[in-house]
């Protein structure tokens, strides 16, 4: 993983998501893991374009905890390194590509989440569409908050 080709608040996002995964004992980091983190976030575009949509952020961060207790739990001191699944690296494959389509440089806050919209039967993509988030309204929003840059 090119971590160097990630905007700072997306490796900041990133490290929060292993931090979430380590606390809960979760050994492999997961997409929920990053769409937990990145509702969260309060000073990140997430949340904003969300509101924007008319999605209330709390809800979707319900249907995130919900997910995470589905996620197998070690205990112990059997493990002590988070590692990346194999659906939390496809996620970022697609970001890259996503960012690639948008002609931008690094992967940001919101290539991760159009990545995760792009995986339809993604139980997390899944979470986002029962709250009336798709691919199109949340790029509606993004550039209704931020133009055509």
């Amino acid at each position: 993983m090119q971590f160097d080709k990630f905007t700072t608040k997306s490796q900041e996002a990133v490290q929060a998501a292993q931090s979430l995964a380590q606390g809960k004992g979760h050994q492999e980091l997961q997409p929920e893991h990053l769409m937990k983190v990145l509702l969260e976030q309060t000073d990140g575009v997430v949340a904003p374009i969300l509101q924007k949509m008319g999605v209330d952020p709390a809800l979707l961060r319900q249907e995130m905890d919900a997910l995470l207790t589905k996620l197998p739990q070690v205990s112990g001191g059997g493990y002590s390194q988070v590692y990346a699944g194999k659906r939390f690296q496809a996620l970022l494959d697609r970001a890259f590509k996503v960012a690639g389509e948008m002609q931008d440089e690094y992967v940001s806050l919101e290539h991760l989440i159009l990545a995760v919209l792009d995986d339809k039967d993604s139980s997390v993509a899944q979470a986002f569409k029962r709250k009336g988030v798709s691919r199109e309204a949340f790029l509606q929003a993004l550039v209704a908050i931020r133009g055509n840059q």
